[in-house]
């Protein structure tokens, strides 16, 4: 979904309220979505950005003019949220420059829950180079 449908199934969204999925308590603020949490490996639940503020955060990104300010945006936000594979590719397709995805793209790897899923992310570059140097840099971790 692109970030108009998104904001038209957000506003038609019901409040679910209540407890939720994590302990027993409402881990998505009061609303159902699709990016609530993630449980590892080791049976750890890793709350990840939900979907009214990635939503934002998109839009955000949409309405700011440079692209060099579009990334200390997300940047931002990834400094403090876990995200999907999915929504970093999403926030990368925001992006113009090439370069500036290939630097949100390493910064966004540490906060990344389904790194085994990371491959999506070569979907946002161009440039073959691109795609090499992010997987260089993966694999150093």
């Amino acid at each position: 979904l692109n970030i108009i449908d998104r904001v038209a199934l957000n506003n038609n969204h019901q409040n679910q309220g209540g407890y939720g999925n994590y302990n027993g308590y409402n881990n998505n603020h009061g609303y159902n979505n699709n990016y609530s949490g993630y449980q590892n490996s080791n049976n750890y639940y890793i709350p990840v950005m939900d979907e009214r503020d990635f939503i934002a955060l998109c839009a955000t990104i949409e309405n700011t003019s440079f692209d060099s300010d579009r990334l200390v945006i997300a940047k931002q936000a990834l400094a403090n949220n876990y995200v999907t594979s999915e929504q970093v590719l999403e926030i990368l397709n925001l992006f113009s420059f090439e370069s500036n995805k290939l630097d949100l793209a390493k910064y966004a790897y540490k906060s990344t829950i389904d790194k085994e899923r990371y491959f999506i992310v070569n979907n946002a570059f161009s440039f073959s180079s691109s795609k090499r140097e992010l997987n260089e840099y993966i694999s150093r971790f």
